[in-house]
């Protein structure tokens, strides 16, 4: 009997039962969309001996990206943040979640202000007396349209944190990153580097040409830009390093903190649809950085672990040229010193053998 009165209940609202199943069946299809690609990561012997150091590792994608190096047992993992307690506890419950010890994944003692120079400096400083070797780079640290703001150095504060910070940082670390063996620096831009130019008599968008999009557009152009220039550099130096960049995607992060609160209503009450968690936010990082080799071009800008041709902007040697010197000279480095080790202390320690 109940068979059949459920037969019939089914009868009488097959259309409205049928509307349903395919909304729900579009709904799984869109999500598995938005979710994006999975990385393509090379499994290797001995793999967990290789150092990653991730900037801005403990909250959004850096920390989903830094928990799925070590479940993986991809490498050891270094995170780099603005407070090195809260990285500590991060790396903390890293462990604890996962079974791992303080050889797999562990914060930096020094702190990383990618706001200024003088932090950058020092924490390389530190870096480099600690580990000899630097297996991969993630440049993942950002922030997203903020307020208008200059930094002590009297840089505009997306610049500095975005592009300034991860370039003088990349530039310190080239002695571990040479002394690896095939090293990468992989550094997250973004699809907004489309809408992005380089205001080269103004970089600071100062005199009211400021706004807070404006700015983070430029400097996710200067990423790619970045990247392009340091991948040439490195072959036509003959180093075994290799540079990507990236775009994670739209990702459920506190990047938009910054935003108007009616732009936050409105995609909290989308995101979980349009929105990536923030572990498949990180996969085209893992794919750049963990990827067979002879998947991935030198200097390539990748989205949803594929490669994806940039702006035209963003394709321009020249424009990468200019912007490697203008950028050498507000950091504070010698023109041209790319041939030298610009973080040249003795490594010392326990890891100073990997």
């Amino acid at each position: 009997m109940s068979l059949l009165l459920l037969w019939e209940l089914i009868s009488q609202h097959k259309t409205v039962i049928m509307c349903l199943g395919f909304t729900g069946a579009s709904l799984v299809f869109l999500r598995r969309w938005f979710a994006g690609g999975r990385a393509a990561i090379e499994a290797a012997p001995q793999r967990s001996r290789r150092l990653v150091l991730i900037t801005g590792a403990s909250s959004g994608i850096g920390l989903a990206a830094a928990r799925e190096i070590v479940r993986l047992r991809l490498a050891r993992v270094c995170i780099a943040c603005r407070r090195p307690e809260l990285g500590a506890i991060v790396a903390a419950d890293i462990r604890r979640e996962l079974g791992a010890d303080e050889t797999d994944i562990f914060a930096a003692e020094e702190p990383l202000d990618l706001a200024s120079l003088a932090c950058v400096r020092r924490f390389a400083e530190a870096f480099c007396r600690r580990h000899r070797r630097l297996h991969v780079l993630l440049n993942n640290a950002g922030i997203m349209a903020c307020p208008e703001a200059l930094t002590e150095d009297g840089f505009e504060s997306q610049l500095a944190v975005n592009h300034l910070g991860h370039f003088l940082l990349t530039r310190l670390l080239l002695g571990p990153l040479r002394r690896a063996n095939g090293a990468r620096v992989v550094t997250v831009s973004s699809k907004a580097h489309e809408w992005g130019s380089i205001c080269w008599d103004n970089l600071n968008l100062s005199g009211g040409k400021y706004t807070p999009f404006k700015a983070y557009s430029q400097s996710k152009l200067a990423n790619v830009l970045f990247t392009r220039a340091l991948a040439s550099k490195f072959e036509a130096r003959g180093d075994d390093v290799t540079a990507y960049c990236l775009h994670p995607g739209a990702v459920q992060t506190n990047l938009g903190r910054y935003q108007p609160a009616y732009f936050l209503a409105v995609f909290s009450a989308v995101s979980w649809l349009m929105l990536k968690r923030p572990v498949e936010g990180a996969q085209t990082s893992l794919h750049c950085a963990f990827a067979p080799i002879e998947r991935l071009q030198n200097g390539g800008y990748y989205s949803d672990c594929q490669l994806t041709k940039p702006s035209k902007r963003a394709q321009s040697d020249s424009d990468a040229a200019r912007l490697w010197l203008i950028s050498e000279k507000l950091v504070g480095l010698e023109p041209d010193s790319f041939d030298t080790d610009d973080c040249v202390s003795e490594a010392i320690g326990d890891d100073c053998d990997y």
